[in-house]
C-alpha cells in the first residue's frame, strides 16, 4: 500500500509540473517547453516502466541498450510524455495483455538518434475509449521540441506501436584534469 500511495505522489507531481508548465506557456506564448538538459533516455524509460509496474496487472518488459543513451529533453515532460504513450498501451492491453518498451540507437544520415518503442498487445488504434485528449498532444509537442517525431504503426503484439526518436545528444566524459571533476573531488574550492 505504501509503494502504490507513493507512486500516486509522484505521478501527482510530475502532472502539477505538466499543468504548470502548459499554463506558463499558454500566458507568455512560449513555443518552447521546459528546461531542457542532456538525459539519458534509457533511465528515464527504466523510471517510468517501474512506475507503471506498480499499478498494470498485465505484463510490462523493458528491451534498453547498454551503458547511457543521451538526448537533450525536459525530463520532467518527457516522462509525462512516455507516461501518456504507457497510460494508452496499458488500458489496450487490458489486465492480461503485454506492453513492451524498447530504447535502441540508430544510426541515420543526419546523425545518431535514439528510438524509444512502445507496442501493445491490445486490438489497435481506435479501439479503445478515449482518454482526455491531451496525451497524444503532450507527447508530439515534447518530442517535436526537441528536435525529434513521432510515429505510430500496428506493433508485432498485435496492438499499437508509437515509435519518438529523437536526437543523440553526445555528452563527453568528466576527466580527472576538468575543473569539474576537481570540484567534485574536492581538488578546487568552488568560492575560490
Amino acid at each position: 500500500v505504501r509503494e502504490v500511495l507513493q507512486e500516486i505522489m509522484t505521478q501527482t507531481e510530475d502532472i502539477s509540473a505538466t499543468v504548470r508548465q502548459f499554463l506558463d506557456d499558454a500566458k507568455q506564448g512560449v513555443d518552447g517547453l521546459g528546461d531542457p538538459v542532456p538525459c539519458n533516455v534509457a533511465g528515464l524509460a527504466a523510471e517510468s516502466v517501474e512506475r507503471w509496474r506498480a499499478t498494470f496487472s498485465g505484463r510490462i518488459s523493458l528491451a534498453a541498450t547498454e551503458g547511457p543513451l543521451h538526448v537533450t529533453v525536459d525530463p520532467v515532460l518527457f516522462k509525462r510524455a512516455l507516461g501518456n504513450v504507457l497510460s494508452n498501451g496499458t488500458r489496450a492491453a487490458g489486465g492480461t495483455g503485454r506492453v513492451q518498451v524498447t530504447v535502441r540507437r540508430f544510426e541515420t544520415g543526419q546523425g545518431e538518434r535514439a528510438v524509444i518503442e512502445v507496442d501493445d498487445s491490445g486490438p489497435g488504434f481506435g479501439n479503445i475509449p478515449a482518454g482526455h485528449g491531451l496525451g497524444q498532444a503532450v507527447v508530439r509537442r515534447t518530442v517535436e521540441a526537441a528536435g525529434g517525431s513521432v510515429e505510430a504503426a500496428a506493433g508485432p503484439l498485435g496492438g499499437a506501436l508509437i515509435r519518438m526518436v529523437l536526437p543523440v545528444t553526445p555528452v563527453r566524459a568528466l576527466s580527472a584534469d576538468d575543473e569539474l571533476a576537481k570540484t567534485i573531488h574536492g581538488e578546487i574550492s568552488l568560492s575560490a
